[in-house]
């Protein structure tokens, strides 16, 4: 009896560790990544309009690709960061030469300081402001165009409505 206890106890750890074996085998073609699901944070989910919850293959390539766009756009920022310092520098030093031009001949005059801090901030404000006055003029003509488009849909939908109640017998003429 001993010997047939041996030999169902072998048998049942071959077939439990073929079972594993085979388990095993069958998980080792599946991607992992595809079953886990990561959550996107809050903030990304209102810039990027990516879903709250993702697979973990997913939100590594948007991961990537949000860091090229920040990464991008930081560096974009910075440039032109770095060109309005540049502007600001050449427009002090052409105010400070030439308060050094005309200081010597308009000593005791305290207007030329504050005149000159004066022009300063109108040549800022214009150089600034041509970049912002232009993306403005971009966005009230995206926006025209966007009411535009939906006023026009929402009168076709009204006369498909109005030809529809209509009925075939009734005008032919609405909507001209």
């Amino acid at each position: 009896m001993s010997g047939g206890l041996v030999g169902r106890r072998t048998t049942i750890t071959v077939i439990s560790v073929g079972l594993a074996v085979a388990g095993l085998s069958a998980c080792a073609g599946v991607d992992l990544g595809d079953l886990v699901r990561v959550q996107t944070p809050p903030k990304i989910q209102q810039q990027t309009g990516l879903p709250a919850s993702m697979t973990l293959n997913e939100a590594e390539a948007e991961y990537h690709s949000w860091f090229e766009m920040v990464t991008s756009d930081g560096a974009r920022w910075k440039q032109s960061i770095s060109r309005g310092s540049e502007i600001e520098g050449a427009l002090n030093q052409l105010t400070l030469q030439s308060l050094s031009d005309v200081g010597p001949t308009v000593q005791g005059l305290p207007v030329v300081g504050p005149a000159a801090f004066g022009l300063l901030s109108l040549a800022t404000y214009f150089v600034g402001s041509g970049s912002r006055r232009s993306q403005q003029r971009d966005h009230e003509a995206t926006l025209r165009a966007e009411k535009e488009a939906s006023y026009n849909a929402g009168r076709k939908a009204a006369l498909a409505d109005a030809r529809a109640a209509a009925g075939p017998s009734g005008p032919q003429t609405l909507g001209g």
